[in-house]
């Protein structure tokens, strides 16, 4: 595993935030997630950079850095995605259905 205190420095460096907008060029400013009907970026928010492999399950620093393992994301979907992968590294059984996945979804979306 990786030190997390490390990436959570690498996170404010000037290395990341040169990467952030390679990232976002190459999506073309768009979400690349669409979870939602509210899923949006307007000029002038503040976009995000999400780690497909989540940092907490990255098990060397080149991973950190990796574009295959980047994706530009608007806040609505980077909030959710990252909250379902807390859920699922704490449960780790994996015993929701898909019809109560998808349930989850919309009651996040729609309370």
């Amino acid at each position: 595993m990786v030190d997390q205190e490390k990436m959570a420095k690498w996170l404010k460096g000037s290395r990341w935030q040169r990467l952030r907008w390679v990232v976002a060029e190459r999506d073309g400013y768009r979400c690349q997630l669409q979870v939602s009907s509210q899923c949006r970026i307007f000029p002038g928010d503040r976009f995000e950079i999400d780690h497909i492999v989540p940092r907490a399950e990255m098990v060397d620093e080149g991973q950190f850095w990796e574009l295959k393992n980047l994706r530009f994301v608007c806040g609505v979907c980077h909030r959710f995605v990252t909250a379902r992968q807390n859920r699922v590294r704490v449960r780790r059984e994996g015993d929701r259905t898909p019809v109560e996945e998808l349930k989850a979804l919309d009651d996040f979306f729609n309370g």
